[in-house]
């Protein structure tokens, strides 16, 4: 019976994708508008719905994006008036490891997911420090978030 909603779901889930796209809308505007219109036009039931939120990852992040928001803006650092900027002592590339290497380790004890959302703004005041474009520090971050695999630890979690 839920097969012929399978047109109506990847319409939903084309234009949701597409709008913050064309700036239409932002894309939390239309993620939720998406999740709305796949419940009311019975693609998906509202307990579908409710149980494929992974509601640890919820608290998690929301535990973790005030700690991120507070690095990333700088006015609210008071507990550093002058920081020395990175690139005095150490080139671009070196706090691109370090950066690097903090998300991996940081990834071993939280999820990928969480460990983006709290790294992604202290890449971004990094980047600004240091004068330099923020996408290769955004990437190191993405990276690492996701490479938690590749570690001795990641068996154990399997």
């Amino acid at each position: 019976m839920r097969r012929r909603k399978i047109p109506v779901a990847v319409a939903i889930i084309a234009a949701s994708s597409r709008s913050p796209r064309f700036n239409v809308m932002p894309i939390l505007v239309s993620s939720i508008l998406g999740c709305i219109a796949l419940v009311t036009s019975r693609c998906l039931t509202l307990e579908e719905a409710y149980g494929a939120i992974d509601w640890k990852v919820i608290f998690l992040l929301a535990g973790v994006l005030p700690w991120g928001w507070r690095w990333r803006n700088p006015a609210r650092r008071n507990c550093w008036r002058n920081p020395p900027s990175p690139g005095r002592w150490a080139g671009p590339v070196a706090v691109l490891a370090v950066l690097y290497l903090l998300t991996a380790v940081l990834t071993e004890f939280m999820s990928n997911g969480a460990t983006a959302v709290l790294m992604s703004p202290v890449a971004l005041s990094t980047a600004a420090a240091l004068e330099v474009d923020a996408k290769p520090l955004l990437m190191a971050v993405c990276f690492a978030a996701s490479a938690n695999f590749a570690t001795p630890s990641a068996t154990r979690r399997t």
